[in-house]
């Protein structure tokens, strides 16, 4: 019986061939992301305790809003109705809107869904249980978020036209009994509430935005507090001498109350023989590239620069001019899909109330702010405007004196009034006048 001819391998080709990768004992293979449910009091506690967790709660929010909403009421050839839009938006700052959408906003985030509740009056007695109509007066907004709604059902057969709608509520309401408050459920109609979520799941009505930002969160935590270890530890003394002493020592107290007597703040006294050493551990260690690491790691996963995850104010979209401009497209794709469809269903319900039945417009401003260059020339261009409204004013003045044109007085009057607008053709209405 022949012996069969081992097979010689060199060193790579063995290697290879023994590789464990994608077999059990692959510790790569082995890793798997881990999805946490978070209950509510451990969201309460992460946001109430971690100040980086406020930040990435509302610096969106804050960011995309800054600048306030521009809202228009439209005439039907699509011009801006002027005495409309005025009397919807003194409606909507008697509301507080913008300050209750930020509100909302950062309860959905938080929570994964909340209502905002419509507190309307009507001329005839009406429950909350009931259909909120037509004819109502807003007096206020509220927000109720999760640990606030005792039950709620959401419409989830994309099938129906009122998918992802509320159709049944109820929530926490506390009344003061005369010694203390008392928490009462309370039936709400879906009407009188505007309903927002995100990340909702089959199982789920929504979650909150740490769910999947625990995990960077605790690694952020983990290296704070190494630093911190790193930093005490960073010098340490050692502290040799013969065995006489060393006796004496643990007779004394110990090494640790002799650790107390020898530190930074007092002069050691030490024996002829007896030596001191400062050891430092740190080993050139740059604490900064380790946090810098971690807020990569989060802005990757939140979309927020690193510059204002770091306290930047909100002001300006920090960074880098490219940095500053995707976080403003991903602002307005957030505004867009979250806080536009809240607005535009706040706005309908106050328009029903102002009886108002036209068409509207809810704009975002710009969001980035100009360069020191494009300020400048913005601001020659008001200058060469202004200048342009007086001297036109004073053509208008000297045809009126010289002609005594007294009858195109509403002519004069209109020059004037609009001075304000950018677009208006003064060329075509002074030679009229003359």
């Amino acid at each position: 019986m022949s012996k069969k001819k081992k097979m010689k391998h060199n060193g790579f080709a063995s290697n290879a061939r023994n590789s464990t990768k994608g077999s059990g004992k692959d510790i790569l293979n082995r890793q798997a992301p881990v999805k946490k449910y978070l209950n509510d009091v451990t969201i309460e506690n992460l946001v109430g305790s971690n100040d980086l967790a406020k930040i990435i709660l509302n610096v969106p929010i804050e960011d995309v809003l800054k600048n306030g909403l521009k809202i228009s009421v439209l005439k039907s050839d699509g011009t801006e109705d002027i005495e409309k839009t005025k009397k919807l938006l003194n409606k909507l700052d008697e509301l507080d809107y913008l300050e209750k959408i930020m509100e909302f906003m950062e309860k959905v985030r938080k929570f994964g869904y909340a209502v905002m509740y419509l507190n309307a009056f009507h001329n005839e007695e009406k429950e909350t249980s009931d259909e909120l109509g037509e004819k109502y007066h807003i007096k206020g907004l509220s927000v109720f978020d999760k640990t606030e709604i005792v039950k709620i059902k959401v419409e989830n057969s994309k099938l129906k036209l009122n998918y992802g709608e509320v159709t049944e509520l109820q929530v926490k309401n506390y009344s003061n009994n005369g010694y203390y408050n008392q928490s009462v459920k309370t039936e709400i109609h879906p009407s009188r509430v505007i309903f927002s979520r995100i990340n909702e799941h089959k199982r789920l009505i929504g979650e909150s935005i740490f769910t999947s930002l625990f995990d960077r969160m605790v690694i952020l935590d983990s290296t704070e507090w190494s630093i911190g270890q790193l930093i005490y530890r960073a010098v340490f003394l050692i502290y040799k001498t013969d065995v006489n002493t060393m006796d004496k020592i643990k007779e004394s107290g110990g090494v640790r109350d002799k650790e107390e007597e020898i530190n930074a703040s007092t002069l050691a006294v030490i024996g002829k023989d007896d030596e001191m050493q400062v050891i430092n551990s740190t080993g050139g260690i740059d604490p900064e590239k380790y946090i810098n690491a971690v807020l990569t790691i989060l802005s990757i996963h939140t979309n927020i620069p690193k510059q204002r995850l770091a306290g930047n104010t909100q002001g300006t979209l920090a960074g880098s001019e490219e940095d500053a401009k995707k976080y403003a497209e991903y602002l307005r794709r957030y505004f867009n899909k979250n806080i536009l469809p809240i607005t535009n269903n706040l706005i309908d319900k106050v328009l029903i109330e102002l009886k108002i039945d036209q068409r509207y417009k809810v704009e975002l401003p710009n969001l980035l702010e100009p360069t020191v260059a494009e300020q400048i020339d913005n601001d020659l261009k008001r200058v060469e405007l202004d200048t342009k409204k007086l001297e036109y004013l004073e053509k208008a003045l000297n045809i009126v004196s010289n002609n005594e044109l007294i009858e195109k007085k509403d002519k004069i009057a209109e020059i004037i009034k609009k001075l304000g607008e950018e677009d208006f053709d003064f060329e075509a209405l002074l030679k009229e006048l003359s």
